[in-house]
């Protein structure tokens, strides 16, 4: 199965299929060329390589595990600029008991969205952005964005 000249068949021969180019971690894959597919490319490229395995200190690494808060730190890689972003969860006991507490929520984010609708936009330019929404355990609540004025915004729409 893994050498680059492997034919074969699935579900009862409907489905055949032949492996023309193998790629390994690390590796560019190249077809041969004139191999008579549809997947012909012309001499001399290849597709990209197969990127390795992402390093654990390019993974999220938690910082805080307790029953309040839950910590998560990544460094962006890509522009170097302090991004966050931050979530919050309220929990209500009685979010989903019947379809008129469902509406309700849902009446209830939607006034707060349009009640943060001007102050969304200005921050929205700044690269800031925000939402919020109903889901099965309550209220979810979400900012983001690289400007120390992430947090003033959180508080807007905490009191809002």
């Amino acid at each position: 199965l893994q050498s680059p000249e492997f034919e074969g068949s699935l579900d009862n021969k409907k489905i055949k299929y032949r492996i023309v180019s193998l790629a390994l971690e690390g590796e560019r894959a190249g077809f041969k060329f004139g191999d008579g597919s549809d997947w012909d490319v012309e001499d001399g490229k290849s597709f990209p390589a197969i990127p390795p395995a992402a390093s654990p200190s390019h993974l999220p690494k938690l910082v805080s595990n307790t029953n309040e808060l839950k910590l998560w730190h990544v460094q962006d890689r890509v522009f170097k600029r302090p991004v966050a972003e931050l979530r919050l969860q309220l929990n209500c006991a009685g979010t989903n008991q019947s379809v008129l507490t469902n509406a309700c929520s849902d009446l209830l984010v939607n006034l707060v969205c349009h009640n943060l609708s001007e102050i969304s936009y200005m921050a929205s330019m700044c690269e800031i952005g925000s939402s919020l929404s109903t889901n099965d355990r309550g209220l979810s609540m979400r900012v983001h964005g690289f400007n120390d004025k992430l947090m003033k915004l959180f508080v807007i729409m905490l009191e809002t």
